[in-house]
């Protein structure tokens, strides 16, 4: 299975224990989609919205991106783990960064309040 494929099934799935072990690249943010690394194998991913319901929204999946023109920085930010959260009302991924847990990166759905959860793809870089 190549790194594209193992990566959106474990994502899909939220099959936590297969980013346990597993250190990525993170090379930043472009609209709503990033790129990671392992194995100096780079990949674009794409968060994506639920479009079905105006007033809530939640994500739909996440997914490798077609789109060309993104731009990303050429040398990673920061080694990263991917941890999976459902705390506080917030469900999703947190990309972490490995030496200080750095957040760089919050992909998912906020359901503080059931009638109006909404989409989460929250980029937070690090100040110098």
């Amino acid at each position: 299975m190549d790194l594209e494929q193992s990566i959106i099934d474990s994502l899909s799935n939220w099959d936590e224990d297969s980013f346990k072990c597993e250190l990525y690249q993170f090379y930043g943010v472009d609209a709503n989609s990033f790129r990671i690394s392992f194995g100096g194998e780079k990949i674009t991913l794409e968060a994506v919205e639920d479009p079905d319901d105006g007033y809530r929204s939640y994500l739909e999946c996440i997914r490798v991106s077609k789109e060309n023109n993104l731009i990303f920085n050429n040398i990673p930010y920061a080694l990263i783990k991917i941890v999976i959260t459902n705390d506080s009302g917030y469900q999703g991924f947190e990309f972490r960064g490995f030496d200080d847990d750095h957040v760089w990166l919050r992909v998912g759905t906020n359901l503080y309040d059931d009638y109006y959860p909404y989409f989460v793809f929250e980029y937070t870089p690090k100040e110098k």
